[in-house]
């Protein structure tokens, strides 16, 4: 299925890759959401400095202090100590963008409330004293409804119906006005564990998004998902152009037939980066995604890199048509023996859905073109539109 819209940040995002999911036949397993009212865990689109053990209650401890960066400016609501000796106790400070810091409440001994309305995206928690050796946790928590993040982890027979594919996705924030999506090829689901703990988790791909109008590409259908993005901030510190990123991850076609080699997925985003802006997107990863094949990831070359003006040629062709390709995927293995040298190696497949052009003069991202009597929605990859750095999604 295949559907095209505008939305208001990444989480609204989510809400619509849900329901095109669902609607084609994937089962969604589980929907987890976190809220900015404490810290996150594993510190997710946090900066943080200082004894990480105050936070995550670890008895090896000794005391000391940090300094934390929320993903989002918020107040204060509380600490949670434990460990410290009736003479001992905890400052916090809400740290200004001077740097100055600024005494939220000090003299603190126990757990308690704290009072205080005024926003910071930074804090500086220290003990007051020597409490080394003593402390096992001096904890911060906040007043927010807002979202940090949301998880949904879904599950897929696909097009035979004999398949089993996972793909994970999490929305989450991160410093300053960045909102990333992750997406997750796994090779199981367990509701006993967290996002990065499923069988078989690797380092997720990521969409940059902000906030913001989001115009989005999406093709699901019951073997895969392709997200594609376009974000345009003409006003935007950093980035004037528009930016379109290419997300896919599930299960690509395979040669030979469905029974030629076990099932094969692929994922990639525009980085591996989970903290990477939008505006700093040159050029995804398409041409070097990553396989799930055998419960092992595998770093794969494609037939499209290094597509450039200075490596190729390509004209459409005399009919007007436009070159396009289909990206396969493959694992390329070479020795020396002497003078000869040997080449071999794995091909995995191609991808469904998405394939390479080599535009012409006039053709642009979100133009609609006709290729083998079909629909296809042309996209750049980042932020250049040049003639071999353009791909469409198949509108169907």
């Amino acid at each position: 299925m295949y559907v095209e819209g505008t939305c208001t940040g990444m989480f609204e995002l989510l809400e619509v890759i849900k329901n095109t999911a669902i609607s084609v036949g994937w089962k969604l397993n589980k929907e987890k959401e976190h809220k900015l009212n404490e810290i996150p865990k594993n510190l997710k689109g946090c900066l943080f400095e200082g004894d990480k053990a105050l936070i995550d209650d670890d008895a090896s401890t000794n005391g000391g202090k940090y300094y934390i960066t929320m993903p989002r400016a918020v107040s204060i609501a509380g600490i949670e100590i434990d460990g410290i000796r009736d003479e001992d106790s905890f400052a916090v400070y809400g740290v200004l963008e001077n740097n100055t810091e600024v005494l939220i409440k000090g003299g603190i001994k126990q757990s308690c409330e704290i009072s205080d309305e005024n926003k910071y995206h930074r804090f500086f928690v220290r003990e007051e004293g020597d409490i080394n050796n003593w402390t096992k946790k001096a904890k911060i928590y906040f007043k927010s409804d807002e979202l940090q993040s949301k998880e949904l982890y879904f599950f897929s027979t696909g097009s035979s119906g004999m398949e089993q594919i996972y793909v994970n996705l999490r929305v989450f924030l991160s410093l300053s006005d960045i909102t990333n999506l992750e997406l997750a090829v796994t090779s199981g689901y367990s509701d006993l564990v967290e996002f990065e703990d499923q069988l078989g988790y690797s380092l997720p791909a990521i969409l940059s998004g902000h906030d913001k109008k989001i115009k989005y590409f999406i093709n699901i259908d019951k073997n895969r998902f392709i997200i594609t993005t376009g974000i345009y901030e003409p006003e935007d510190k950093y980035q004037k152009k528009p930016v379109y990123q290419i997300a896919h991850a599930g299960k690509i076609r395979i040669y030979g037939g469905e029974w030629a080699l076990g099932s094969t997925f692929a994922f990639f985003g525009s980085s591996f980066d989970e903290n990477k802006r939008f505006s700093d997107i040159d050029k995804g990863m398409i041409e070097t995604p990553k396989v799930l094949f055998n419960s092992k990831i595998i770093d794969v070359n494609t037939n499209i890199s290094n597509w450039n003006k200075n490596t190729l040629d390509i004209e459409p062709y005399p009919n007007g048509d436009l070159f396009c390709i289909a990206i396969y995927l493959y694992e390329e293995n070479s020795r020396e023996d002497g003078e000869y040298r040997y080449f071999n190696g794995e091909l995995y497949g191609e991808f469904d859905g998405i394939v390479k052009l080599a535009s012409s003069a006039g053709i642009n991202s979100e133009d609609t073109i006709t290729l083998d009597n079909k629909e296809w929605v042309v996209l750049q990859d980042g932020a250049n539109n040049e003639t071999y750095n353009m791909f469409a999604i198949r509108k169907d």
